[in-house]
């Protein structure tokens, strides 16, 4: 027996083994059913409505996303003709089915980022486990407030009854019970953690889809007479969840067309740290925090000589733009070193390049899978496209304005989800024997 404890409901006495097969006695409802859409619009309009949720920017773009408009845009765009709006009438809606259970495996340092696969995972029928990181947060908590009020609503049982949200000890055998039940697991967090919950045996069918360590940049172009928009995009993208969310920049790419000139990303920073200043709340104005910052830089560049040493070479040392807050360093080459150091919260590993063609020749020359998105100011996305696909670069799973690297999508980390966590149904008509 494993006890857990129940967030979204009281059962505090029910064993894991015993939820796990009440769930699986249960009938799945279809895929965006009528009841899944009802309880998404009333909790969009919940976290919208409510007052607490004002001071929390990641639930008010949580709920922004849930409206009905939005969803049926986002479902329309995945091949989902009119599913939103009636499931029973859509081609593609009709033909797939629900998986069964779906566990998810939350991050600890994003708390509130797993919402969206839950959400993608319930409109598609699916019952879901959600195993909540023990570290949380009062914008998590209020969530999880939000969820269980709704959850206890007569006209929500349906959706109560098949989605529970629980959290238990890592030293118990909670994880081991709930991968060897789960027809699919969504498994958010950092590399190690994602290995340790795959190294638990699950069935010969289960979908794995891992949401693992990544890290995005951002290409920025013709900033000059625009500092102040790209400062507060760039806010946009960073500040909610402190950087240490996977579509976050953490590296900043600058076309200046032939004039080395560090003084637009030394605006922009100035203007972030103006930003952090301003906003009380978002955690981004300490000394502690730039004295973080002065170390991080301090390792990158002691590495950076010391690999120019060894290979004789005269490259510029690596310049901290701005020591403050939040804060830049110039770099001339970017190596994956420096990003395994970088410890987000505000700091940003900056190059300047002539074109956007010499930008993708770096990413090239890095060429690491872990780039997930990739921003961009003033720039056309399909010549962006064109650079990637011309250098075959290994990642860039997302190319989005800047302001919208945190839109979430149900394209995400290169997996579709509505195909992910539903499953297909073959159709053959009759052959007309005549």
């Amino acid at each position: 027996m494993n006890q857990v404890k129940y967030l979204s409901h009281s059962n505090d006495e029910l064993p894991l083994e015993s939820l796990i097969e009440t769930l699986q006695g249960i009938s799945l409802l279809p895929v965006f059913s009528a009841q899944a859409r009802s309880f998404i619009e009333h909790l969009s309009k919940s976290l919208l409505k409510d007052a607490r949720c004002k001071q929390y920017p990641e639930l008010i773009a949580l709920g922004f996303w849930l409206r009905k408009g939005n969803l049926k845009k986002l479902t329309l765009q995945q091949g989902f003709g009119t599913a939103f709006d009636s499931a029973s009438h859509d081609i593609e809606a009709r033909s797939r089915k629900p998986l069964g259970i779906a566990v998810h495996f939350t991050p600890a340092n994003v708390d509130t980022m797993f919402i969206y696969s839950w959400v993608t995972a319930l409109l598609l029928g699916n019952c879901n486990i959600v195993r909540v990181a023990s570290k949380d947060s009062d914008q998590q908590n209020l969530l999880l407030e939000i969820i269980t009020q709704l959850f206890s609503e007569a006209e929500h049982q349906d959706i109560a009854n098949r989605n529970y949200f629980i959290t238990y000890s890592k030293d118990g055998e909670g994880t081991s019970i709930l991968c060897a039940h789960a027809d699919a697991r969504l498994i958010w967090g950092g590399d190690t953690s994602v290995a340790a919950i795959l190294s638990h045996s699950a069935a010969e069918t289960c979908v794995d889809l891992c949401f693992a360590d990544k890290f995005s940049a951002t290409i920025l172009a013709n900033m000059e007479d625009n500092i102040d928009e790209v400062a507060q995009l760039m806010w946009r993208d960073t500040q909610p969840y402190l950087q240490q969310a996977c579509s976050s920049p953490r590296l900043i790419y600058c076309v200046l067309e032939g004039k080395a000139d560090k003084t637009q990303l030394q605006n922009l920073l100035l203007k972030l740290n103006q930003y952090a200043k301003n906003n009380s709340q978002s955690g981004w104005y300490s000394v502690s925090q730039a004295n973080e910052h002065l170390v991080t830089a301090q390792h990158i560049m002691a590495r950076d000589e010391r690999e120019a040493r060894e290979l004789c070479d005269s490259q510029t040392s690596p310049e901290l733009l701005v020591h403050a807050s939040v804060a830049g360093l110039l770099v001339a080459d970017v190596h994956d070193d420096m990003l395994e150091l970088h410890t987000g919260n505000g700091f940003f590993i900056c190059k300047i390049c002539d074109s956007v063609e010499m930008v993708f020749d770096d990413i090239a020359k890095l060429n690491n899978s872990k780039l997930q998105t990739l921003s961009y100011y003033k720039l056309a996305p399909d010549e962006l496209l064109k650079q990637k696909q011309g250098k075959s670069i290994l990642g860039i799973d997302r190319i989005v304005p800047l302001g919208q690297a945190l839109d979430f999508s149900f394209y995400w980390d290169g997996y579709d989800l509505l195909h992910e966590l539903s499953r297909a149904t073959a159709i053959v008509e009759e052959k007309n024997a005549h």
